[in-house]
């Protein structure tokens, strides 16, 4: 006769944490990294400006990440090289075609409220299965962030 695992709720709501940990700092990274590839293909002043505002504040969300993830023993993987150079390829092709600011500024709304749509998604699946508040929060935040972000990188659109 087989016996099934007695559940543990304490090791779900870790592993979902440490998944959600993981998620969110895969998140910021592509954010991060993508606003890095299309910063030298920006000529307006001030669109240069928020992308490096943006930049910041992603290096602040990715401290806060990395640190949660120490506490609860999670190692931060680097982005897969193949999806860094589909993601280089992609912007590349995407300005190759059209490399004025307002069509960039296009891009990283639609990336970015794709980022934290995925990441929205991921937060209530976990928080669903059991995560730990503070790790539900901070992910909220980020998806906040970005959206936020998405929003002011409209304005640049003409």
């Amino acid at each position: 006769m087989e016996t099934r695992p007695i559940p543990d709720p304490f090791r779900d709501k870790l592993e979902s944490s440490q998944e959600l940990l993981a998620e969110i700092h895969r998140n910021l990274t592509m954010g991060s990294e993508n606003l890095t590839n299309v910063l030298p293909k920006v000529r307006d002043r001030f669109l240069t400006r928020e992308i490096t505002f943006q930049l910041e504040e992603y290096a602040a969300h990715t401290r806060k990440a990395v640190s949660l993830m120490s506490e609860y023993g999670v190692t931060p993987m680097k982005t897969s090289l193949m999806k860094s150079l589909m993601s280089k390829g992609g912007i590349a092709l995407n300005t190759l075609i059209d490399s004025s600011d307002g069509h960039i500024a296009e891009m990283i709304r639609r990336g970015t409220n794709l980022g934290a749509t995925q990441l929205a998604r991921t937060i209530d699946r976990l928080a669903y299965r059991g995560c730990d508040d503070h790790v539900v929060t901070f992910g909220r935040s980020v998806v906040d962030f970005e959206r936020t972000g998405a929003d002011r990188a409209g304005e640049y659109i003409s």
